[in-house]
């Protein structure tokens, strides 16, 4: 899989061939690096446990015993904070922390397909218990 997932201001031009990955204010998680991309793709950081990309060469069984990059089948959760302003990033129903901080408001869940074919389902949840425990009382 692909892909990038994240937010961002909605001022891209994907028609024109502009990803959202390498907008001005998009924060945007690489699925294939396990990377975060900001600032125009100028700023990226390792999010994602690991290192390397999918699939692995054969003899990397090591890195990939270790790292989290999406298939087919997972799951993915991206949840905005807009008090805290921040987006944190679920996979599989796990928190893997916060992804971005200092988020501006106003901002769009964004999916790009890099791939011919790709097909993602987007579905809307309940929060995770344990966001959802801190919001009561």
């Amino acid at each position: 899989l692909h892909a990038g997932f994240g937010v961002c201001k909605g001022i891209h031009d994907y028609e024109g061939g502009r990803s959202a990955m390498m907008a001005a204010e998009a924060w945007m998680l690489s699925t294939q690096s396990g990377k975060v991309y900001s600032n125009k793709g100028e700023s990226c950081n390792q999010y994602l446990k690991g290192v390397g990309t999918f699939p692995f060469m054969p003899g990397d069984e090591q890195l990939a015993k270790h790292s989290i990059r999406p298939r087919e089948g997972d799951r993915i959760g991206l949840l905005v904070d807009p008090a805290l302003r921040t987006l944190t990033m679920y996979f599989n129903g796990q928190s893997q922390g916060v992804m971005a901080s200092e988020l501006p408001e106003d901002l769009y869940f964004t999916v790009d397909l890099t791939d011919e074919g790709q097909v993602v389902r987007i579905v809307t949840k309940s929060l995770p218990k344990d966001i959802a425990d801190t919001m009561e009382g």
